[in-house]
């Protein structure tokens, strides 16, 4: 069955789908476009020995992505076995691909109610509750705290209660159930997920080992190492958040504030003159880059260069206006001309 577990992108954009196998998905493997129903022999319990085939040919249907098969299967399972909570779990989740969400909402539920616990259900009903507009986290928290207790170990429903209790602001709690989930399976996602809940809590040091790790685990991804390389700035790690921007910009070097974020970490590690050569380069890539040239400006007036100092706050103020960086850039303008 195909779970949703939130990564760690999830509250500010989009749901990663983990193709995953519960038990009974995995027994079968046949093409159901060309394997006819198996012979029912002798057997006097018909009508149970139908749906069973019912139920395999739909999970095949499920496998290939044909949810509208799957659905008419689906229905004559749950009419002939109506307390199959497999079944209705799966029917959730054929209705939730076909954009019908009260009818998934219901049929997760139905599963729910027939097999509390149910890893499947509970996951992907609380990922439909995070991802609704708005979020409906009490709701994901019932279901996920009550499965979790049944399942304490599926790496999916701890993934998503992380989720659910940072949204709530429960960062402890967060941080418990993902460092949980991390001790079961240890992945790239999970590390983003938790270094993230730290970050947005404004505890940037107990971010810095989960970023470490991200960065030992990440290959060729510019967007993580510079989602990493933010964080290692804010929480003082800056040998870190130099390494990380390098690797960001090896990958990708035409986005200027990568040079400029290089640059206030070697700036932080006492290697002006480098800090200096990024923000040079910064303005390269984007040649009205106000941000550059106010850094340009200070490294230029600590080390003396006035005229030079002077030249790049102005070019600041220039491109910057009536932003931020361009009112401090005419600030620091005047200090200069000042003589100060």
């Amino acid at each position: 069955m195909s779970l949703r577990a939130l990564n760690h992108w999830t509250l500010a954009c989009a749901i990663a789908i983990s193709c995953s196998a519960c038990a009974s998905s995995s027994q079968q493997q046949r093409d159901p476009d060309l394997v006819a129903d198996p012979p029912l022999g002798d057997e006097s319990d018909i009508e149970n020995g139908a749906a069973k085939t019912d139920y395999q040919r739909a999970l095949a249907y499920v496998d290939k992505e044909h949810w509208a098969e799957a659905k008419v299967l689906l229905a004559r399972v749950i009419a002939t076995t109506p307390e199959n909570a497999e079944a209705h779990a799966y029917m959730g989740l054929v209705l939730e691909k076909q954009n019908d969400l009260a009818g998934a909402e219901k049929s997760y539920l139905a599963a729910l109610e027939r097999k509390p616990g149910l890893a499947a259900a509970a996951q992907n009903v609380a990922a439909m509750y995070l991802t609704a507009k708005p979020p409906r986290v009490d709701d994901a928290l019932v279901h996920l705290e009550k499965a979790v207790a049944v399942v304490p170990d599926d790496v999916g429903l701890l993934q998503n209660l992380g989720h659910a209790r940072a949204a709530k602001g429960d960062v402890a709690g967060s941080a418990k159930a993902f460092q949980a989930a991390i001790a079961k399976g240890d992945s790239l996602d999970l590390r983003l997920a938790l270094a993230n809940v730290y970050f947005d809590a404004k505890q940037f040091e107990q971010a810095v080992p989960h970023a470490k790790k991200i960065l030992e685990m990440a290959k060729d991804n510019p967007k993580i190492f510079v989602n990493v390389g933010f964080m290692f700035e804010y929480g003082k790690a800056f040998a870190d958040c130099v390494t990380a921007f390098d690797r960001a910009i090896k990958l990708k070097g035409d986005e200027p504030d990568w040079f400029l974020r290089r640059g206030r970490c070697k700036h932080e590690l006492g290697n002006d003159d480098a800090a200096l050569e990024d923000y040079q380069a910064s303005i390269k890539v984007k040649p009205d880059f106000a941000a550059g040239y106010l850094y340009m400006g200070l490294i230029q007036r600590s080390q003396q260069k006035l005229q030079s100092a002077e030249f790049s706050f102005q070019k600041a103020v220039e491109y910057g206006k009536d932003t931020p960086i361009g009112k401090l850039a005419a600030k620091k303008l005047r200090d200069v001309q000042r003589g100060q």
